[in-house]
């Protein structure tokens, strides 16, 4: 591509800003600043005026759009375009127009990269012009009747269907049990479904058998009358997706989530929380967390994603939440002490936060039995699972 480069940055017909590419620096100019303007990330509603670059990458709100680096579906898609897979202003333009949310890039030149088709070594894949976020290979697909479907533009599909990581054993199984437990126990959850490579139209054999399991979940960021904006817990707080894990709290977090989206959004927070310390999601780091904008405006918790038992898996053992919660990582040490920290951290009610906590605790006890016997519970989960509902302090 050009040492120089301007490319549009659009909220469905709106243009919002300018992204300006020259000499591997890319920077970024917020333009709609009017009033009543859709919210494009809260990063620019605080501070607009503020020009955000980056050296050798794109700003970090826009980094966080992009599937991460050195991940098997950064690559896959990055060769489907002929783009170094290093290189995220030319990828960014190249998915532009499927970018998670309801945000489209578009060359003001008109010139993207184009599709310059698969890798020999992948047999037929179907054509990736969409991005999702994130680490792992995972697909935007089209449902139609029990089959997924890549789109034939390599755009759309009002599902993400993730592919079996082959060195955890079931991890679709595992991630489609906890977020029907999480349903079952009254957490705002998307449609999910197992289904088995089989049912996958355009995706070889080469990345899942025909008997291997996969995970598909609803988007909630595409609805039968358009997309709705979304941005993840990194873009708001302008964290480089690299470091998701970093420098922060579960507090912090609560804190956040309470000024934005006030009660509702805490007491849905918090059995989030609940449902991460009994099964064991050592993993809801900052991208696993968003905000949704039905109306454009007004940000909500949007619903849950990339609920999965990771100490489960004897390599993630260690027992430990991502980030303190109300001082505390260890799940054998959480009580509800630490909710109350946390209550008081957020701005919220500690005895209306501790409510919320015991009901979605008795109500993940009572759904246990019905989720095991209505669903493929691996074997393994099961034990261990039934094992932490008998032995974890939370639950005495």
């Amino acid at each position: 591509m050009d040492d120089q480069s301007t490319s549009g940055v659009f909220l469905g017909d709106r243009r919002v800003g300018t992204l300006v590419f020259a000499s591997e620096v890319t920077r970024f100019e917020y333009t709609d600043a009017g009033h009543g303007h859709p919210v494009l990330g809260q990063a620019f509603e605080d501070d607009p005026g503020r020009l955000r670059t980056a050296r050798m990458d794109v700003p970090v709100w826009f980094a966080n759009l992009l599937p991460e680096h050195d991940t098997p579906l950064r690559k896959l898609v990055a060769d489907q375009f002929g783009v170094k897979a290093v290189r995220s202003y030319p990828l960014l333009l190249a998915l532009g127009e499927d970018l998670p949310g309801a945000v489209v890039v578009r060359p003001d030149d008109g010139e993207r990269p184009h599709l310059t088709g698969p890798d020999p070594g992948l047999e037929r894949i179907g054509r990736l012009a969409f991005s999702l976020a994130g680490v792992q290979l995972k697909f935007s697909m089209a449902q139609n009747g029990r089959r997924f479907t890549l789109p034939m533009s390599g755009t759309g599909g009002g599902w993400i269907v993730k592919l079996p990581d082959r060195a955890f054993r079931d991890v679709p199984a595992n991630e489609h049990a906890m977020m029907r437990w999480a349903a079952a126990a009254g957490l705002d959850v998307p449609d999910v479904e197992l289904r088995d490579g089989r049912d996958l139209d355009g995706v070889p054999e080469s990345l899942v058998g025909p008997d291997e399991q996969v995970f598909a979940v609803r988007r909630f960021d595409r609805a039968p009358d358009g997309r709705v904006h979304i941005e993840d817990l990194a873009q708001v707080r302008e964290v480089a997706p690299r470091k998701k894990y970093d420098n922060t709290s579960y507090d912090a977090i609560g804190r956040v989530i309470t000024a934005l989206t006030g009660p509702d959004g805490l007491a849905e927070y918090v059995r989030r929380l609940a449902v991460s310390v009994v099964i064991g999601n050592a993993d809801a780091h900052l991208k696993n967390w968003s905000l949704i904008y039905p109306d454009g405006r007004t940000p909500a918790l949007a619903p849950a994603y990339d609920l999965l038992s990771v100490t489960v898996y004897e390599r993630f053992s260690t027992d430990r939440l991502a980030f303190r919660l109300g001082g505390e990582r260890e799940f054998d040490r959480l009580g509800r002490e630490h909710f109350r920290r946390l209550a008081d951290a957020s701005g919220g009610d500690p005895d209306a936060v501790v409510e919320i906590l015991d009901d979605t605790l008795d109500a993940l006890r009572s759904t246990w039995p019905t989720i095991v016997e209505e669903h493929p519970v691996p074997g393994f989960l099961r034990s261990y699972l039934d094992e932490r509902l008998r032995t974890l302090p939370i639950l005495g």
